[in-house]
């Protein structure tokens, strides 16, 4: 579920408007029924992610976790998601090492499943940081990956 803000007319008062309302209206989109139950029902199932086939197999965990990375467009891409989960970061030849966007190379960093155990095992917070940052989808300064694909994590 994407998030689109409302806006009235054009020009400023439409700027006008946005910027007066656009916090608003986030927060009641993340408070939604949808991103609700996807966040919750990701809560309640990271423990037992254990291999990469459990988050792509599984949607609603996988529009999570790609929308907390910015990456939501990526939902139809399984496979290339799931190589990227696979061959983590530690051979130069992996996928997410050869990608521009360095939004898969956090992705692949955090659900790291090249190694044992896998590196979300490892990190404390993640799965709060993925559910905050997951909460407004194709909102890019609110990301774990921020605004800029191309840029360094957000400051979070």
């Amino acid at each position: 579920m994407s998030f689109r803000p409302i806006i009235i007319g054009s020009g400023f008062p439409a700027w006008s408007f946005l910027s007066k309302s656009l916090s608003s209206q986030r927060e009641i989109h993340a408070s939604s029924f949808p991103i609700q139950s996807d966040t919750q029902y990701f809560q309640e199932k990271y423990d037992s992610l254990n291999v990469a086939d459990d988050i792509v197999d599984d949607r609603r965990i996988l529009r999570v976790i790609l929308n907390s990375y910015g990456l939501g467009d990526d939902l139809e891409n399984r496979f290339f998601i799931k190589t990227i989960l696979n061959e983590g970061l530690s051979d130069p030849s992996a996928l997410a090492n050869k990608l521009a966007d360095r939004r898969y190379r956090m992705l692949a960093s955090d659900f790291d499943f090249s190694t044992s155990p896998p590196a979300h095992k490892l990190q404390t917070g993640l799965a709060a940081k993925v559910v905050n940052c997951g909460l407004v989808p194709g909102n890019g300064d609110t990301t774990i990956a921020g605004s800029d694909p191309n840029g360094a994590r957000a400051a979070k």
